[in-house]
């Protein structure tokens, strides 16, 4: 039986929902609480609204709730100033001395520097985790996630990130590490689309001028 957790989750985005879910198969599993608290800015969203429906998740109307029930509370918003936001009005200072943040969401290196400050101010535990893959794979358990952070707190929470992707990559104890290592990632992804999609514009264009001369 794994340690015995309460799950809170912040951010059912088209990534989030299939992250959640997956979350939930475990906890289910492993855990005799058998629920995931859950907020999102918007109340009213489909993605909201499904999850409603399930009881296993359980709505909350603001986040600082979620921090309260949550001993590991995961986040994955939109950009950097929504997660600061969110973290300074509802995170930092209500999670509970000892529990965990995991943000997913893909942001500065600096603002996962200074997420990570803010709660160690306040004992709470911080990991960064962004993740590689599209909604697809978040709700087929596909992605790649980077963890940085504290050991110890990366391998309590292993269980859980195995759960959402198929490849856990450890970074190290700098929360930096592991958004820097995304964002050139993600530079590199972009930088291949566009020599593939230069590629099928030259193979169209050749394929028109021999056409042409026949």
């Amino acid at each position: 039986m794994a340690q015995e957790e309460t799950i809170g989750f912040v951010g059912i985005g088209n990534m989030g929902i299939g992250i959640a879910r997956n979350l939930m198969k475990y906890v289910q599993y492993s855990y005799s609480q058998k629920v995931i608290y859950f907020h999102n800015r918007t109340k009213d969203a489909p993605n909201v609204l499904s999850l409603s429906q399930d009881p296993a998740f359980q709505w909350c109307e603001s986040t600082s709730e979620v921090a309260a029930k949550s001993t590991i509370l995961f986040t994955i918003l939109a950009n950097d100033n929504a997660i600061l936001q969110t973290a300074k009005e509802g995170i930092i200072g209500v999670l509970k001395p000892g529990s965990v943040h995991i943000d997913m969401s893909t942001i500065h290196p600096d603002t996962s520097s200074e997420l990570q400050s803010l709660h160690m101010s306040k004992g709470s535990l911080f990991l960064s985790c962004p993740v590689f893959g599209r909604p697809d794979a978040a709700a087929a358990a596909k992605l790649w996630v980077l963890a940085a952070g504290d050991q110890a707190t990366i391998d309590r929470v292993t269980p859980l990130l195995n759960a959402i992707g198929e490849k856990l990559i450890r970074i190290g104890p700098d929360s930096k590490a592991a958004l820097a290592l995304k964002l050139i990632g993600n530079m590199f992804i972009l930088s291949n689309m566009q020599t593939m999609a230069g590629l099928n514009s030259y193979e169209t264009t050749t394929a028109r001028i021999k056409y042409k001369s026949m």
